[in-house]
């Protein structure tokens, strides 16, 4: 077996075992890790194909950040992730540590480090208001940008503790303009119509016979039902 090689199967071993650790901690925050890693695939094919490709890592790439994007969470109380009423302000800012706890946490593991920086910027908005750093659009990388309208679209149009699923067509109203200037105006339309088109995963079980790392692409994922 070559080292290329090793290091995919080693690196889709972690990605299990985070998997894992997600499932355990919120069956839903599993969910939606996967949901945002299929529809942050699927917009980086079209993405890399139309000028991204130099800044944009690869797609197996991507799936790897869609799936251990919110691997911070691990470090909220359960009580307050799963708070089915509105955050006090000291649980906001709790909240807001995520993406620093699951940089720090990624930047730990020798294999993946290189993603930590998309962890930890996949919550910055274009207009310099977003957490934990506060950056401007430019200082934001290309896959953090990703991540963060995927991240989005998969948290509002999934059930959620405090509130019921909303409209994908809502949704997209209220993203445009972030994809907008995230991506410009060219690559506006394909994005929505990306998101437009997917259909929901509901990803059943962290095993090798079903976890898209294993099968290179989570496409195979069977739907739940």
């Amino acid at each position: 077996m070559n080292i290329g090689k090793r290091t995919m199967e080693r690196n889709n071993e972690t990605i299990i075992c985070i998997s894992t650790a997600l499932e355990f901690k919120d069956r839903q925050l599993l969910e939606h890790s996967m949901h945002t890693a299929h529809i942050a695939q699927c917009i980086a094919e079209i993405l890399i194909s139309d000028g991204f490709r130099h800044a944009l890592p690869t797609c197996e790439e991507i799936l790897r950040i869609g799936i251990i994007h919110d691997v911070g969470k691990l470090n909220i109380p359960d009580a307050v992730l799963m708070k089915s009423k509105g955050l006090t302000k000291r649980e906001t800012e709790t909240v807001k540590f995520h993406p620093t706890w699951g940089s720090e946490f990624v930047s730990k593991i020798h294999s993946l480090k290189h993603l930590a920086v998309y962890v930890h910027q996949h919550h910055e908005e274009p207009d310099g208001n977003g957490y934990p750093l506060g950056l401007k659009i430019n200082d934001i990388r290309p896959a953090s940008r990703l991540i963060n309208v995927c991240d989005r679209f998969s948290a509002m149009t999934m059930d959620r503790p405090y509130r019921r699923s909303i409209a994908p067509s809502h949704v997209i109203g209220i993203l445009e303009k972030d994809i907008e200037m995230f991506f410009g105006r060219r690559n506006k339309k394909s994005i929505i119509q990306c998101l437009l088109s997917i259909r929901h995963i509901q990803y059943i079980a962290c095993d090798e016979d079903t976890h898209p790392l294993i099968k290179q692409s989570i496409h195979k994922i069977p739907a739940g039902v």
